[in-house]
């Protein structure tokens, strides 16, 4: 008893869900609650390890916000809305220099370049909302990412060593084709996003902004050529 302190105006531990929900505001409200559960679920657990020696005894926020990631992934995983599929592009978007630069390589035409545009705004616009509301998306656009730079780079290198020796008219038609790969072919023979999900502009869009910063590229020189212009 000797070793009891005593606080003033603290929290009352009857109320702790509701005070720990209100201070989940990176979650949606109505998953909130269930968040909570799970998250005093596993905090009450690790005390107990910590009192049986299993653990150490300090929770550090790190581990906290990673079970956060983890439950929130569990709850939300194949419950993604699709919310740019018919949105039209702004008037004023502009497409960025390197989806025209790498487009023109390939003697793209314009039709090429406005659906790109637009698929690399539906894209941009889906990723930055995701992020927005929930904790977990990041992780996992990073995780598709590289699955599409896989993909992407297993049909690319094997372009680019055959075409070696070839002509630059031959270079481009090939590059073209690759290009209308991502768009044609791509989201129907990499796996979706998620269980739920049966949007092609995700797929399309992000080899576009995959594009921008040169991690892929439809013409087989297409890193030295457009290098000095990144």
């Amino acid at each position: 008893m000797s070793k009891i302190v005593i606080f003033e105006n603290e929290k009352n531990i009857s109320n702790i869900s509701e005070d720990i929900a209100c201070k989940l505001t990176n979650f949606p409200p109505h998953k909130r609650e269930l968040i909570c559960q799970k998250l005093l679920e596993w905090w009450d657990l690790q005390v107990i390890f910590s009192l049986c020696g299993k653990r150490e005894r300090i929770i550090y926020k790190l581990e906290v916000q990673q079970r956060l990631s983890e439950i929130s992934g569990e709850l939300e995983r194949d419950e993604l809305s699709v919310d740019f599929e018919n949105a039209l592009l702004p008037n004023d978007y502009k497409p960025h220099s390197m989806i025209v630069n790498q487009i023109e390589l390939i003697k793209g035409r314009k039709v090429d370049i406005s659906q790109a545009t637009r698929e690399e705004w539906r894209a941009r616009s889906q990723r930055h909302k995701w992020c927005i509301e929930r904790f977990d998306m990041a992780a996992r656009i990073d995780q598709y990412d590289r699955l599409l730079l896989e993909t992407w780079s297993d049909r690319y290198e094997r372009m680019a060593e055959e075409c070696e020796d070839c002509e630059g008219h031959h270079k481009e038609e090939q590059g073209y084709q690759l290009f209308r790969w991502s768009f044609d072919m791509a989201h129907t023979q990499i796996r979706s996003f998620a269980p739920n999900w049966n949007a092609s502009y995700y797929v399309r869009g992000t080899y576009q902004l995959l594009s921008i910063d040169l991690k892929v590229g439809w013409h087989p020189d297409y890193k030295g050529l457009l290098r000095d212009e990144k």
